[in-house]
C-alpha cells in the first residue's frame, strides 16, 4: 500500500516507533474500538471521523484524526489489553476494505490474519472485498506459508490484484479478480500454487510470471484479458487445467522459459494466437485443445524444439507438429495446424488451415501446395531459417499479419502461382536477411499496407509476373537495392501503373520495374487497318505497306514474310511501314502483329506480288557472209534477263537447238554449211514468259571458178594471160521466196510457243 510518507512518519512516531505500516494501521484500528467503549458520545465523533476517512484509499482522514486527538500515553495504556488482538482480527474482517500489505512474516501476525505460518497452519487472507486503484494485496519478503482465498478484488483499471515479490509458499485459491492492470502477479517467487481462481478484464495480464519457478497453476479460468498468461524468465512451472478464452492478444505467452509442462487446458477465442512459445525450447504439451487459435513458436531452429503429444488439438483437428521429417507427404486435411521444424523434403498439401499459422523453420526442399490459410491471427504462413523451398498454388488470406513472410537467411524459395489477399499487413514479407527468393505470378491484392514488402537487409530477390492491385499504402515498398523486379522484358502487373514508362517501386531501394503491365489486364485487343494488297514490276521503286495499329498500351510489333521473322521493334503507337523496293520476284505474305502491355494482340496480312514484266534483252549479230568452205564463222548472241529460263534456235523455219538458259551467251557455229542463204532467229524467254528474239541471215557463196590460160609461142615474143573470174552467187527470185517463207515460219513458231507457255 501506498502512504503519504508524512502522515505515516507522524502515525509511527506517535505509535510507539512502529515501522511497518500493518503495525500502524493496526494500532489505529485498536484505538478506535478501545475509545468507543471507553469515552462514550466522545467516540462517536472519533468513530464518524473515522468511517470518513475509510473512503480515502491511503487513509490520510484516518490519521489526521487521530493525531489532532487523544494522547500516546492512553493508546500505550491500551495496547496491551486482552481484547487488542480479539478486536483487530474483528475488525480487519469487517471493516478492513482497503489494500493489505505484507512486506514481512511479521505482517501477518501484525494484520491479525488467522494461522501461524506453517505448512499445518498457514496465515489465512480470506473473504476480502477489495476495490482500489492501486494493488489490493502486496505480499513480499515472506517465507511463512499463507493462503488467500474467496477474496473479490478490483477497481480503476489499475494496480495489482495481488503481488507477489520474493515470495516462497503461498497459494492463491478461488479469488476473483477483475478490472485491475494485472490480475496476479509473481517476481522472484518459488513454490506458489494459483489454483481455481477467475480473472478478467485486466488491461495487461491476467497472470504474469516473472523469474518465478516451481509454480502450479490449475483451474483457473482467464478471459477478456490482453494477454491471459504471461511468463517471462522462468523454470519448471505446471499449467494444468486452465481456461484461457476471448484474451485480447495472446492465451498464453511465454519468453525464455525453460521446462514448463501444459496439459488439459483449454483455450479459445483469443484474439492473437493461442500459444505462444519466444525463445523457449523443451516445453511439454499434452492433451490440450485450442480453437479460434493455434500455437506460434519463434526463435532459432534449436529453439522450437517442443515435445508435443499426438492429442493436442487445434480447430478440431490434431495439431501437426513434425521434428526432423525427411522425404513424407502429409496430408493437410487431417492436421488443424502444421508447423515443419528441421524438415527435408517434406510435402504438405491440400490443408485448410484457420486462425493458425503455418510455419516452416529450419527445413529446405519441402512444398506447401494446394492450401488455404485464413483468418490467422499473427502471420498466415512463417518461413524462417529454410532454403530452396516451394510455395504453390496456395490461397493465403485475412490474417492479422502477413499473408506469407520470409525471414532470416530464409534463401532461393519459389513462391509462385499463389493467391493473397486481405491481410493486415502484407500479402508478401521479405524480411530479416532473405536473399535470393523468386516471387512469380502470384495474384496480391487487397492487403492493408504492402502487396509485397521487401524491408531493410534483403536482397537479390527477383518478384515479377505478379499481379498487385489495390493494396493499402503501395502496391510494393522496397527498402534495400539489389532487389528486381521483373525479369527480361517481364514485370508486373499494377493497379496504379498507366501504361507510360517504368514503375517505380517505392522505399529506400530506388527500385524500378523496367516492363510493368498495366492490371487489370487490358482485354482490348489492338485495332489494325488493313491495306490493300499491291502487285508492281520488278526493278520499279516506292512500293510500301503501311499499317496504322492502335492501342491504349502498345508495346511491340514483329514482320514476318513468308511465315520468316524479318523485323522487331518496340511499337509506340504509331504507324509502322514495310519498304518493298528490292524485294525478289513472287508472292510474297506480309503479316504484322502487334502487341499491347498486357500481351493482347492483333494482326494483319498482305499479299506483295513482284510481277517481271520485262522481256529480255538481247544484241543483234550482223549478217553473215562467207565462202563455203570457209571456217571460224559462228553467230554470237548474248541476251540477258534477271530471270533466264530457255532458248530456242531456228534455221529457216526449223528448230535446230532447245534448251534451259541459265542467262549466258548462245554462240551457234556455221562450219560446214553449203552455198546458199540461211535465216538463223533465237528465241530467248526468261521464267515469266516474257520472251525476244533475233535473226541473222548468213550468205553462204560457192568457192571461186579459175578460168584456163593459153599460151601462144612464137619465134618473137611470149605472152602468159591469167585471169581468175568469180561467178558471183545468184540471188534469183527463188532464194527470196525461200527467205520470206522462213520468216513466215519462224513468226508462227513463235506464236504457237507463246500460246503453250500462257
Amino acid at each position: 500500500m501506498e502512504m503519504n510518507q508524512d502522515w505515516t512518519s507522524t502515525v509511527n512516531d506517535q505509535l510507539l516507533g512502529e515501522e511497518d505500516p500493518g503495525v500502524a494501521i493496526a494500532y489505529l484500528r485498536m484505538s478506535y474500538e478501545l475509545r468507543n467503549d471507553s469515552i462514550g458520545t466522545e467516540a462517536i465523533r472519533y468513530k464518524d471521523a473515522i468511517f470518513d476517512g475509510l473512503h480515502d484509499p491511503i487513509y490520510e482522514g484516518i490519521y489526521r484524526m487521530i493525531a489532532s486527538g487523544g494522547s500516546q500515553s492512553t493508546w500505550k495504556q491500551w495496547s496491551g489489553a486482552g481484547r487488542v488482538m480479539e478486536m483487530l482480527a474483528e475488525f480487519a474482517r469487517y471493516f478492513l476494505q482497503g489494500p493489505i500489505i505484507i512486506s514481512s512474516n511479521t505482517s501477518f501476525f501484525c494484520y491479525g490474519f488467522p494461522g501461524n505460518g506453517t505448512e499445518a497452519n498457514p496465515y489465512v487472507i480470506e473473504g476480502y472485498n477489495i476495490s482500489t486503484s492501486k494493488t489490493c494485496i502486496s505480499i513480499s519478503n515472506t517465507d511463512a506459508y499463507f493462503v488467500i482465498r474467496n477474496c473479490t478484488l478490483g477497481g480503476y483499471n489499475s494496480g495489482i490484484g495481488i503481488e507477489l515479490l520474493d515470495v516462497l509458499n503461498g497459494e492463491i485459491v478461488n479469488n476473483t479478480i477483475t478490472g485491475k492492470d494485472t490480475g496476479i502477479y509473481l517476481d522472484d517467487s518459488y513454490s506458489l500454487s494459483l489454483l481455481n481462481n477467475s480473472i478478467a478484464d485486466c488491461i495487461s495480464y491476467g497472470i504474469n510470471l516473472h523469474f518465478a519457478s516451481l509454480c502450479a497453476v490449475e483451474n483457473n479460468t482467464v478471459t477478456s484479458n490482453e494477454i491471459g498468461i504471461h511468463g517471462e524468465h522462468c523454470w519448471y512451472n505446471d499449467f494444468h487445467n486452465n481456461s484461457i478464452s476471448f484474451n485480447h492478444d495472446v492465451g498464453m505467452d511465454f519468453f525464455d522459459v525453460w521446462d514448463f509442462t501444459l496439459t488439459n487446458n483449454t483455450l479459445s477465442s483469443n484474439n492473437h494466437l493461442g500459444i505462444s512459445f519466444w525463445i523457449s525450447p523443451g516445453q511439454q504439451l499434452a492433451s490440450n485443445v485450442m480453437s479460434g487459435n493455434g500455437i506460434m513458436i519463434t526463435g532459432s531452429v534449436e529453439e522450437c524444439y517442443l515435445n508435443i503429444t499426438g492429442d493436442n488439438w487445434v480447430n478440431g483437428k490434431v495439431l501437426g507438429y513434425f521434428n526432423n521429417c525427411t522425404d513424407d507427404i502429409i496430408d493437410g486435411s487431417q492436421y488443424g495446424q502444421v508447423i515443419l521444424v528441421e524438415c527435408n523434403g517434406t510435402t504438405v498439401e491440400n490443408g485448410i488451415f484457420a486462425n493458425c499459422t503455418t510455419a516452416i523453420i529450419g527445413s529446405e526442399y519441402c512444398v506447401l501446395k494446394n492450401n488455404t490459410i485464413s483468418g490467422c491471427s499473427y502471420d498466415g504462413l512463417y518461413i524462417q531459417e529454410s532454403p530452396n523451398n516451394i510455395i504453390v498454388n496456395n490461397t493465403v488470406s485475412g490474417n492479422s499479419f502477413n499473408g506469407i513472410r520470409v525471414v532470416e537467411h530464409s534463401d532461393d524459395n519459389l513462391i509462385t502461382n499463389n493467391t493473397i489477399f486481405s491481410n493486415s499487413k502484407a500479402g508478401v514479407c521479405i524480411d530479416r536477411y532473405a536473399l535470393g527468393n523468386l516471387i512469380i505470378s502470384n495474384s496480391i491484392f487487397e492487403n492493408c499496407e504492402y502487396g509485397i514488402n521487401c524491408d531493410f537487409t534483403v536482397s537479390d530477390n527477383h518478384i515479377y509476373g505478379n499481379i498487385l492491385a489495390s493494396n493499402g499504402i503501395a502496391n510494393a515498398n522496397d527498402e534495400e537495392s539489389g532487389n528486381h523486379w521483373n525479369s527480361t522484358g517481364w514485370g508486373n502487373y499494377w493497379s496504379d501503373h498507366n501504361g507510360i514508362g517504368f514503375y517505380a517501386i517505392p522505399g529506400e531501394g530506388n527500385a524500378f520495374d523496367y516492363f510493368p503491365m498495366v492490371y487489370p489486364p487490358d482485354q482490348s485487343h489492338p485495332t489494325i487497318n488493313h491495306p490493300d494488297d499491291i502487285e508492281f514490276n520488278e526493278g520499279t521503286q516506292g512500293h510500301v505497306i503501311e499499317w496504322v495499329p492502335s492501342d491504349a498500351y502498345p508495346s511491340d510489333y514483329v514482320i514476318f514474310r513468308n511465315s520468316s521473322k524479318i523485323r522487331t521493334g518496340i511499337w509506340h503507337g504509331g504507324y509502322i511501314l514495310v519498304e518493298l523496293d528490292g524485294v525478289e520476284l513472287g508472292i510474297h505474305n506480309y503479316t504484322l502483329v502487334v502487341c499491347d502491355t498486357s500481351g493482347n494482340w492483333n494482326s494483319d496480312t498482305v499479299i506483295a506480288t513482284v510481277r517481271d514484266e520485262n522481256p529480255p534483252v538481247i544484241n543483234h549479230p550482223s549478217d553473215i557472209l562467207f565462202i563455203e568452205g570457209s571456217t571460224g564463222y559462228n553467230i554470237s548472241w548474248i541476251p540477258t534477263d534477271l530471270h533466264p529460263d530457255q532458248y530456242q534456235v531456228f534455221m529457216n523455219g526449223s528448230m535446230i537447238m532447245s534448251t534451259s538458259w541459265d542467262g549466258g551467251s548462245v554462240v551457234i557455229e556455221l562450219d560446214g554449211l553449203s552455198r546458199g542463204s540461211y535465216n538463223y532467229t533465237i528465241v530467248a524467254s526468261d521464267t515469266s514468259g516474257n520472251t525476244v528474239l533475233d535473226t541473222v541471215i548468213v550468205f553462204v557463196h560457192s568457192a571461186p571458178v579459175t578460168s584456163s590460160t593459153t599460151t601462144t609461142t612464137s619465134t618473137q615474143t611470149t605472152t602468159d594471160t591469167d585471169a581468175t573470174t568469180t561467178t558471183p552467187l545468184p540471188l534469183d527470185g527463188s532464194i527470196v521466196v525461200v527467205i520470206t517463207s522462213g520468216l513466215v515460219i519462224i513468226i508462227l513458231l513463235i506464236v504457237i510457243f507463246l500460246k503453250k507457255r500462257s
